[in-house]
């Protein structure tokens, strides 16, 4: 059981707007949010995250005052703990991890991850955070998985792991201390290192070989021997669209 406060809704349109209202009228703390389902969760760039019920969907609020420099930071953090919950409910090894903060299993992506700030004064932060547990979504131009398909759990279980998982990276991280420690563990479950790597960016494409990570978490790329920093992006990675063609 979670030791923070937990607000447990069936349905909203999305947990992170929620936490913006709740903090815009004067909640304060430390809590999560979780719902049983949302009618218009969203992803990085506000691409659309289906919602339906039996996946976890959760915002954990922190009123934490760090530099936004430091926001990018958390999504490592967030994605190293669904790796840690993959990996738990699954086996150890299962989990992939692709830039920036992209869970995998077995080249299928099982999460999304969503970090805001909500408040300046005081300030605080959300990280919003779905995983596939029942079901995953289809027709997608990539490939997904849920927990379910390689293992019996419940939701309730799932949270209860990531709650702990989030609590223990959290630590770890200690407000951009640790985040070398966060990227050295990060890496040890990345996919795509030392590959020839294709970033899109808008109508920006920058190609490099992906060597790692820089302090404030954007992709490093060695292109024509020079060292670029990637900070945003979507990422074509060959040995995972090779696997995921055999799939398809």
């Amino acid at each position: 059981m979670s030791e923070l406060p937990v607000v447990h809704l069936k349905t909203v349109d999305s947990t992170n707007l929620e936490a913006r209202r709740l903090v815009e009228q004067g909640q304060v703390g430390a809590y999560w949010i979780r719902a049983d389902e949302q009618t218009a969760g969203r992803g990085r760039f506000e691409r659309p995250w289906i919602s339906p019920k039996g996946n976890l969907y959760t915002t954990l609020i922190l009123p934490i005052d760090v530099e936004p420099t430091f926001f990018p930071q958390l999504g490592f953090v967030t994605a190293l703990a669904v790796s840690d919950v993959v990996n738990r409910v699954i086996g150890d090894d299962a989990a992939q991890l692709k830039w920036p903060n992209d869970c995998l299993v077995r080249s299928a992506k099982i999460s999304g991850i969503l970090c805001e700030a909500l408040a300046v004064n005081p300030a605080a932060i959300a990280i919003g955070c779905g995983i596939n547990v029942a079901s995953s979504p289809q027709d997608l131009p990539y490939a997904t998985a849920s927990l379910s398909d390689f293992a019996d759990v419940t939701v309730d279980q799932v949270f209860n792991y990531y709650d702990e998982a989030m609590r223990s990276r959290m630590g770890q991280w200690n407000f951009g201390a640790g985040f070398a420690d966060t990227a050295h563990h990060w890496l040890s479950r990345a996919v795509g290192l030392a590959e020839m790597v294709t970033v899109r960016n808008g109508n920006e494409t920058k190609t490099g070989q992906y060597q790692g990570i820089f302090p404030d978490g954007s992709m490093m790329l060695v292109a024509d021997g020079q060292k670029f920093a990637v900070h945003s992006g979507d990422v074509s990675i060959p040995s995972l669209d090779a696997v995921r063609h055999r799939k398809a």
